[in-house]
């Protein structure tokens, strides 16, 4: 079986261009939201499960966590945030990425929370990710 590495994608902006890689679809710019880097543990819940994490990533509307564990896309959760003052959001996981590493398998995943439930304008916290280096 193989595996087609181009889609058809109209984006009405480059009409002579019809076709882009899988890569390049996965990692389209979408984020209306500016993101920030941050390096800090996360509580996170779903069902009866309760997980540490790491935060890598946040915005006004999501985060990016690292984690051993898989979690399915389309997932509720509830988490802590662990900055300088703990922030509580709930969301629904989008992506997860599996990333091998040394130590076994990293899952990146991506959550996306409602507008405006994480704090990010506090300088001393975090960092904006600039995306030229994201």
């Amino acid at each position: 079986m193989s595996v087609a590495t181009h889609a058809p994608c109209l984006t009405g902006n480059e009409p002579d261009r019809l076709q882009y890689t899988v890569e390049e679809i996965c990692f389209m710019e979408r984020r209306e939201e500016a993101r920030y880097k941050v390096d800090a543990t996360a509580e996170l819940k779903y069902g009866a499960t309760t997980l540490k994490v790491k935060a890598v990533e946040i915005s006004k509307r999501g985060m990016r966590i690292e984690s051993e564990n898989f979690i399915n896309p389309g997932t509720k959760v509830e988490a802590v945030l662990f900055l300088k003052q703990p922030q509580r959001v709930s969301g629904e996981v989008k992506w997860v990425l599996a990333e091998p590493g040394a130590s076994g398998i990293t899952y990146k995943i991506g959550i996306f929370c409602e507008a405006g439930q994480l704090i990010t304008d506090d300088e001393e916290v975090v960092e904006e990710v600039d995306d030229e280096e994201a």
